[in-house]
């Protein structure tokens, strides 16, 4: 007699209020990250990538992370470098990706094994759709997430997931329903996986797996018909070796960049980075279970030795857990106790999803917590599964009178809202550069890094003398540190201390010749001593080295405009405008330069384009107040001098020039 399972099913209104549920808590917990700013490595991946200005850099496609680049560029498309636009498609992203855990939990409960198992202990009575809750409400509040999500260039991490989850759900659906649509879908999906991160590396291997734990019967066989299946996502493990291979190269160097990260693998040998990783392994399982002083950027020691006692004793612990998944595997074929196998998948998942950032490819950070992003899932699923069946097996074994989705339900409280309020306060942190780096600093004192950081914030705020302690801690701390003398020779320059600036900015150049943004600056300074052939040098090697660095072309325009080489500066400055569209300054600079030729309605086109790009940019109102006051109109002059004194109440020039228009209103003297 077949067996009925409706009991196990959830009504469609429930699966809805579940998907809301999530989505609720999701908006509740980063309700307070549409405002953060860009941080970090958001400057050179989003604000200073020119490549998603253009379209035409996306077609065809190209890179080894096309889809997640193009993702940003329709971002900038829809509202240029409004951050607003970014964390929210973040958070959809997020959303999207605990619905498909939840979907995954829900279809694997379908899976042979799992029905058997049902089946078998007769406990269909019990809510398993909880547990695909459980799992979803644990992905979306806990506080490592915000790493993936409040971080906005992360984004490559959340959206890789999202299709790799994606292809998973859609190869179960197929399986289930022997329908080559959801199978055609799933491939397409491993496909743009590839393509948007290099994480997505290991999805071919859980594909095989999930096969092999719950289509299987009590060992892992081939039939034709499976082989079918799975020889098309194995296919995709070319994919990204594909796209990182740039002419002919030796295997080791693509391996090498198979994360798409910085790298110094001078500095981190193999087998050092893979002992490390040990000890990182096991500082993220313990973020999982207390996820508290979570760090932008840890200051962690290299192992020297597998034999060191912290080294060697959390392989011995990672060990013990991969063992626990081998046990909790046999003992769910040999019992047809299918929660012992989603326990051991989810184990599996956490394990096999790290490899490719932890294990033998050296990266230049070794630890950082938006690389839980993706094996979260599995963790998140083994975790859920475990506290229901724990529950279960209580009740059942000492006979008590427990209320299951009264414990369910205490388990929410106990779980879910302490993560979401955890995730709340940790996005709090990121609100601007000085609490994230203040809070950096505070957990890693030792790391020059963050003193940097701490002091450009504080720089770009205008705390100009604030900033020059932290960037002397930075050297004191990294007495090589390129990046530290680049900033200090900043604050003396706009301190008007020139000579001291290019002192830092060459002490900079000696440390990293090539370094574009030295090079920049020192032309700046150059330029402002007067020794324009300096300037010109180095704003030329600053182009041959980033050449998307729309500044310099900028600079050069105004060296080339200062010698009266009018033409040649509007050619520079258009230059910069390809780069960055939505470069303020060079749209001012070009407005100067057609001023200069007399193109008066050109220049002021371009004034307005500086001001909307850039509202309050004081220059602007004063040169645009210039330019109609020669123009003859002398009530516009007055506004943009009068608007330029509100910004700016200690504006030399805005004064000057009202009085000016102030003694035209009296007319001569008798």
């Amino acid at each position: 007699m077949k067996r009925s399972y409706a009991s196990f099913s959830i009504s469609e209104n429930k699966r809805y209020i579940h998907l809301l549920l999530i989505a609720f808590i999701g908006f509740l917990v980063y309700s307070n990250t549409f405002a953060v700013p860009f941080h970090f490595d958001d400057t050179s991946g989003i604000v200073e990538n020119h490549s998603i200005r253009d379209f035409s850099d996306f077609c065809p496609p190209k890179g080894p992370r096309w889809v997640g680049t193009l993702s940003f560029a329709l971002n900038f498309k829809l509202g240029g470098l409004n951050v607003t636009g970014y964390h929210i498609v973040n958070l959809i992203i997020h959303i999207l990706n605990s619905f498909l855990v939840y979907f995954i939990v829900l279809l694997t409960f379908k899976t042979p094994l799992l029905q058997y198992s049902i089946s078998k202990y007769r406990t269909q009575q019990y809510p398993y759709p909880l547990i695909a809750l459980l799992s979803a409400l644990i992905f979306i509040s806990h506080p490592v997430q915000t790493g993936a999500v409040t971080y906005i260039v992360q984004r490559f991490a959340s959206l890789a997931t999202f299709f790799y989850l994606l292809s998973l759900l859609m190869y179960i659906k197929a399986r289930l329903a022997q329908n080559l649509v959801y199978f055609l879908l799933s491939f397409i999906s491993a496909i743009l996986a590839m393509k948007t991160k290099e994480i997505s590396f290991t999805l071919p291997f859980i594909v095989v797996l999930y096969e092999f734990y719950f289509f299987g019967k009590s060992h892992f066989y081939l039939n034709k018909k499976r082989f079918l299946f799975l020889i098309p996502f194995l296919l995709t493990l070319i994919i990204i070796p594909l796209s990182i291979l740039k002419g002919s190269r030796p295997l080791t160097d693509v391996l090498n960049e198979l994360s798409g990260l910085p790298q110094e693998t001078d500095a981190i040998p193999r087998v050092v980075y893979l002992m490390t990783q040990f000890r990182v392994i096991v500082t993220y399982i313990k973020l999982l279970f207390m996820p508290v002083n979570l760090n932008l950027d840890y200051d962690y020691p290299l192992s020297s030795s597998f034999f060191e006692a912290q080294t060697f004793l959390s392989f011995l612990f990672l060990l013990f857990i991969f063992g626990l998944a081998v046990y909790l595997l046999r003992r769910g074929y040999k019992t047809g106790n299918g929660p012992c196998l989603l326990i051991s998948f989810g184990i599996v998942w956490f394990f096999v999803t790290l490899s490719v950032e932890s294990s033998l490819i050296p990266i230049r950070d070794v630890i950082f917590e938006h690389r839980l992003y993706l094996p979260f899932a599995g963790a998140a699923i083994s975790f859920s599964t475990t506290l229901f069946f724990l529950l279960i097996n209580i009740k059942e074994r000492f006979m008590l009178r427990i209320n299951v989705l009264r414990s369910l339900f205490i388990l929410f409280l106990l779980t879910i809202i302490p993560l979401g309020i955890a995730s709340y306060n940790r996005n709090l942190v990121w609100k601007d550069g000085i609490t994230l780096w203040e809070d950096v600093i505070k957990k890693s004192p030792n790391k020059a890094r963050g003193y940097n950081n701490l002091g450009n914030a504080f720089f770009l705020k205008g705390f100009t003398d604030k900033s020059i302690g932290y960037f002397e801690i930075a050297l004191r701390l990294k007495p090589n540190y390129a990046e530290a003398y680049n900033n200090l020779g900043n604050v003396y320059y706009r301190k008007g201390h020139i000579d001291k600036a290019v002192e830092l900015f060459q002490a900079s150049l000696n440390i990293n010749p090539d370094y574009a943004d030295a090079h920049n600056n020192l032309g700046v300074a150059y330029k402002e001593k007067g020794q324009t052939d300096k300037a010109i040098e180095h704003y030329n090697h600053a182009m041959r080295q980033k050449p998307g660095l729309a500044e310099v072309y900028s600079n050069l325009g105004v060296v080339y405009g200062s010698n009266g080489q009018i033409d040649k500066a509007i050619e520079y400055f258009q230059t910069s405008l390809r780069v960055r569209p939505d470069y303020a300054d060079a749209h001012n600079n070009l407005g100067a330069a057609y001023k200069a030729k007399g193109l008066s309605g050109t220049a002021v086109e371009h004034y307005h384009k500086a001001l909307k790009l850039k509202p309050g940019f004081v220059k602007v109102h004063i040169n645009l107040g210039l330019l109609y006051l020669e123009m003859g109109e002398i009530e516009k002059a007055r506004k943009e001098f009068e608007t330029a004194l509100k910004l700016s109440p200690d504006s030399y020039h805005a004064q000057e020039f009202l009085k000016l228009i102030q003694n035209m209103d009296k007319g001569p003297s008798r």
